[in-house]
């Protein structure tokens, strides 16, 4: 995610030094991201799927407690 990020055009404000991202390029970084999250949520899903971890009875399955 951060190499997205620094590969993202910008302008510095000169009396600021601020960078100024183009909205349109926020935009595309954050739909990128979503769309690897989305994926990275499904591939884990399909891993617990494939050894069993949706078929363990629930007292089964430890508990965080704080």
């Amino acid at each position: 995610m951060l190499a997205a990020m620094r590969t993202t055009p910008f302008k510095k404000d000169s009396r600021t030094g601020c960078r100024m991202v183009m909205a349109d390029d926020v935009l595309k970084f954050r739909r990128e991201s979503e769309r690897q999250r989305r994926k990275a949520l499904e591939d884990m899903r399909d891993a617990a799927e494939e050894i069993g971890m949706y078929d363990t009875p629930d007292e089964c399955i430890p508990v965080r407690t704080r």
